[in-house]
């Protein structure tokens, strides 16, 4: 179906033309030829079948598809070849319902300002079932598909996919038929309750929902369909009844049966005074909810969460649009599926948890509140950081009064323990306890084929979770290529509502790890919503301490590798800012600024103009970036390393001075920051920290020693070492296989996020100050997802992808929704090693300077989640930067890597997808009539990706180049996302996705060239060997 859902659904060349009615149930099968021929209308005097706002039908195609027409009236059509007939139905069941049949479900009840309520359906006087209309249609011969009347459905035609392609597109969908009212003993007729499926309330008059059958699962219940304005739809109608015309020349019945259906509940709307057009004349109180803050923890950690998901989001959006009549918000239908966050059961955070959590701040505060007490949180943590530096001379007596001055900047629940290298961590052969889920979704076994496959404009992209059409571990290359041939497919279809959120899994690891935390520590293992990380410390550096520390870090979700700096050698001082500063004093920095605070808060760094106070638990982060030359922020952060050295040393000379001297301090910062840009609007009163993010080191001329220090680390811990993932990518990628520099004033801010792919990644601090890490482990990041999307995307203007918006997540949130959060201050020299698929975000406590990459093991683990990922990214509408395929295939043809048999299987099932890919791709240039080429000597990028910046997808086997001179400047300016479009050459060729490339005129595609890095055979002779 395309991007627009329509409210119906019609099968293909049949004529249903529907008559609503309200708590009656109304059934029928194909009419004969000879109702044809002398058609008995159903008289439209019915006072119960009048009311077009009272209608609710519900026609069940082939047992494939339910659609549902809410406030039609058809009663009154003239159409020349409908029957009618009036039946009867009997104890309120189905009559003349059999497979094969269209079936039509009317249900009327009391109206609630536009709407219908179930519990108000009056049943007849007597106890006698009332009698119903009894609508029969039968589709024309000539539209009959074979097998029409046995278990095998029927092609389902949206008119959307009529008007734009002419082809039946499939849609499954389980057998659901709503019950009507049924008779009880005593001869009355109860109401349909909600939970049977009939939908509650006045969100039903103008949203399609599925209604569920006895036997059928309300969990799994989706949503079919959108509300857009009658005249678009009529206008689709239109195009559909001009490319697709019935019998003989003359318009399709069941076009004619939509369009006067869809006038007639217009002029209907309008009667009733609640036109679609018409506008709202006051605010309604759900539109003043969501100016009020959204980020406070509920009270009760049971209730569910209140947002919606984006199947059933548009059912709250229709209540919200000037389009819809004005719904109550409690009237609201609550649509359910089997993986909405909204129905999501969170953990129950303990008593303790609930009062450790009390320590931080709930309310809102005013701007001129937040500025004072950010400074002074900026100015002592300054001051702690030269304390660290050169605190060891100091008398006991000096140590307690500036541990006191500092003492209200200090972060609670940090939890590390020692832990010994030769102590293995539970679930050491089953990472995060997640096997199952992962076998699930990545190694599920064959199903059939479906008879018929979808059209597509464009190959999709490739997708990695879903049962296979085809057995990876018996396919060969040659039978996968010739499925290509005749299917678009090679698996089901991607579930987006299933594969929006990652893993829901349980705190059984947990627990074990916490009993496993009790044998290295006499402090107590509190049961708080915290979980401990391990530090592991490095002595000797022996090729056995190495082996085990590999062993340790691929099972914990986060931990600390201390020592590791000394017994490599590495050298800290070649990554101080001053050092950096002297090897390249005009690089282009990135700044990010935030207002510095306590990891509890968080600030808008930007004036925000829709209130007057802020709430410090919000999730969202507002804050600003910027460039700036290297020498400039070094000239910056030195100025105020030393003011705060001087800070220091008046303290200690004159501390009952102490206030006195902070007020210095802060002036001197707030006097002393980095201008920001223009286009920025920060409070008068704000101080905001300068935050030099991503640095590259990737140039090994400019930056010799740095790259050298680097390459001091184990291989299983450097960027791109032996038997690295991302070493078989043979690309640079800035902070995925090459380091980059961080650096820090005190309160920078590294938002939350996942490694890119789901990799692991390593951050060692070269100080001086300290730095606080928070993570969430793998088996919650689903749980954590579905509280972000609560979180992060309450009120309409944000609703968004899990991906678009930075966040700082509110530990007490977390915790109080029983998400444990590890966290932990990583000190100067500590390395961090991030799990894989852990998500986590920082903030430094002090003047600091980090490096960080990411590793990529060959692992069953690693390969899983990334793949996993995948397919998390397209749910959410974003792009990793590991190419996978690529780095599959390049794996699998240098033959360097030993992999085990279930890494292995893993592996195959991503080549088998991947080469079915490759095919498709060569397919649909072909049709295009493209000019395809394999040329050895053609110079490729490593990795191609599409160059519209708003894609950027990874382009393995087929490459188009289009000349970057035949894309006009305004084109080429929206694919870079900038202002101004960068400058070209005549030799300068940019590569698409077919996707973008379907969006470009293709008057400027004449000189295009499809380019295969590999050929078929190649590829072939590749997956067959492995």
């Amino acid at each position: 179906m395309s991007n627009k859902e329509l409210h119906t659904v019609f099968s293909r060349g049949s004529r249903m033309y529907h008559d609503g009615g309200g708590s009656e149930n109304v059934t029928g099968s194909r009419i004969s030829n000879r109702h044809r021929r002398a058609p008995r209308r159903y008289s439209p005097s019915h006072t119960r079948m009048s009311d077009p706002k009272k209608m609710r039908i519900d026609v069940q195609v082939d047992s494939e598809v339910v659609v549902h027409v809410k406030g039609i009236q058809l009663n009154q059509m003239e159409a020349e070849d409908v029957a009618m007939e009036t039946g009867d139905v009997a104890g309120g069941e189905v009559v003349n319902g059999s497979a094969g049949d269209v079936k039509v479900e009317a249900q009327e009840a009391q109206e609630v300002n536009g709407a219908i309520k179930a519990e108000d359906v009056v049943p007849e006087a007597n106890g006698v079932a009332p009698k119903v209309p009894k609508v029969e249609t039968v589709a024309p011969a000539a539209d009959v598909v074979d097998g029409d009347n046995s278990e095998e459905a029927a092609p389902v035609l949206s008119l959307v996919d009529v008007a734009s392609e002419g082809q039946p597109s499939r849609i499954p969908t389980p057998d659901v038929v709503a019950d009507a009212p049924k008779a009880n003993d005593n001869g009355t007729t109860d109401a349909v309750a909600p939970e049977s499926g009939v939908a509650e309330g006045p969100g039903t008059s103008n949203q399609a929902m599925v209604v569920p059958g006895e036997a059928d699962d309300i969990d799994d219940m989706p949503i079919l369909d959108r509300e857009i304005p009658a005249a678009d739809v009529m206008a689709l109608v239109a195009e559909a009844m001009a490319e697709s015309p019935g019998r003989r020349g003359r318009p399709n019945k069941t076009m004619l049966a939509a369009r006067q259906a869809l006038t007639l509940q217009e002029v209907a709307l309008q009667q009733a005074g609640t036109s679609r057009g018409r506008k709202r004349k006051a605010p309604r109180d759900e539109d003043l909810e969501d100016e009020a803050d959204a980020e406070d923890v509920p009270e009760d950690v049971d209730e569910k969460l209140p947002e919606l998901t984006p199947k059933n989001e548009d059912l709250n959006r229709s209540a919200r649009s000037t389009r819809a009549p004005v719904i109550p918000k409690e009237t609201v239908v609550k649509a359910h599926t089997k993986y909405d966050y909204k129905d999501f059961k969170f953990e129950k955070a303990t008593p303790e948890a609930l009062k450790a959590i009390k320590i931080y701040p709930a309310g809102g505060t005013r701007p001129e509140k937040i500025h004072k007490t950010s400074a002074d949180c900026l100015a002592r943590c300054s001051v702690h950081t030269i304390f660290q530096m050169l605190g060891a001379t100091l008398t006991d007596d000096q140590k307690d009064m500036l541990l006191k001055i500092t003492e209200s900047v200090k972060e609670p629940h940090c939890y590390s323990v020692e832990v010994p290298l030769d102590q293995p961590f539970p679930c050491i052969e089953n990472y995060r306890n997640l096997n199952d889920q992962v076998n699930a979704l990545l190694m599920a076994p064959p199903v059939p084929a479906p008879k018929r496959f979808v059209a597509e404009k464009y190959p999709p992209p490739v997708t990695f979770t879903g049962a296979p059409y085809l057995d990876p571990d018996t396919a060969t290359a040659a039978e996968i290529l010739e499925f290509a041939n005749k299917a678009t497919q090679i698996a089901e279809p991607l579930d987006i509502a299933e594969r929006t959120f990652m893993f829901d899994g349980s705190k059984d690891v947990i627990d074990l790890e916490k009993e496993h935390f009790k044998k290295f520590t006499t402090e107590e293992i509190k049961e708080n919503g915290y979980l401990p990380v391990p530090i592991f410390t490095m002595e000797t550096g022996t090729d056995e301490e190495i082996a085990q520390l590999k062993k340790q870090i691929d099972t914990t979700s986060m931990c600390i590798i201390r020592g590791l700096d000394k017994v490599i050698g590495f050298n800290n001082s070649e990554f101080t800012v001053e050092a950096l500063s002297k090897l390249a004093p005009d690089y282009p920095l990135i700044l990010l600024r935030n207002i510095p605070s306590q990891s509890f808060f968080n600030w808008h760094t930007l004036i925000n103009s829709e209130s007057d106070q802020e709430q410090p638990k919000q999730w969202r982060c507002y804050g600003y970036r910027h460039y700036v030359r290297l020498h400039e922020f070094t000239t910056h952060f030195k100025t105020m390393m030393k003011a705060s050295e001087q800070a220091y040393k008046q303290i200690l000379e004159t501390p009952d001075n102490s206030e006195e001297i902070l007020k210095v301090l802060k002036e001197k910062y707030f006097k002393d920051q980095i201008p920001m840009g223009e286009d920025s609007k920060t409070h008068r009163a704000a101080t905001i920290v300068a935050f030099g993010s991503n640095m590259d080191l990737d140039k090994e001329q400019i930056f010799p020693n740095q790259a050298k220090e680097v390459k001091k680390f184990p291989s299983f811990l450097a960027p791109a070492g032996e038997n690295n993932l991302l070493s078989f990518s043979y690309e640079s990628i800035g902070g995925l296989n090459k380091p980059q520099m961080y650096l820090k004033f005190p309160c920078c801010r590294t938002p939350a996020h996942f490694e890119n792919s789901n990799l692991g990644s390593i951050n060692h601090n070269i100080g001086p100050g300290d730095c606080l890490w928070f993570g969430i482990p793998l088996e919650f990041s689903g749980a954590f997802q579905k509280l972000l999307k609560k979180k992060l995307y309450s009120t309409a203007k944000h609703r968004a992808k899990l991906y678009e918006y930075e966040h700082w997540p509110s530990e007490a949130d977390c915790v109080q929704y029983g998400i444990p959060v590890q966290k932990f201050i990583q000190k100067p020299g500590d390395t961090v090693y991030v799990g894989i698929g852990t998500y986590h975000w920082v903030q430094s406590l002090g003047f600091t300077t980090n490096v960080s990459w990411n590793v990529g093991h060959p692992t069953f683990n690693q390969i899983a989640q990334t793949a996993i990922i995948n397919d998390n990214y397209i749910a959410n509408v974003a792009i990793p930067l590991m190419g996978l395929e690529t780095t599959m295939w390049n794996m699998i043809m240098e033959k360097s890597v030993a992999l085990d048999e279930p890494t292995k299987a893993i592996v195959k099932r991503i080549l088998m997808r991947s080469l079915f890919k490759a095919k498709r791709d060569y397919r649909h240039a072909k049709k295009q009539k493209f000019e395809v080429k394999y040329d050895e000597e053609k110079e490729l990028n490593p990795v191609e990706r599409c160059f519209n910046m708003k894609c950027k997808a990874e382009l393995f086997n087929s490459i188009p180049l289009v000349p970057a001179k035949d894309i006009p400047e305004e084109i080429r300016r929206q694919h870079e996302d900038t202002d101004v479009a960068s400058p070209i050459t005549d030799t300068q060729e940019n590569s698409y996705c077919f996707g973008c490339l379907s969006t470009i005129a293709k008057s400027f595609l004449r000189n295009l060239k499809v380019y295969q890095r590999h050929s078929f055979e190649a590829l072939s002779t590749a997956y067959d060997e492995f």
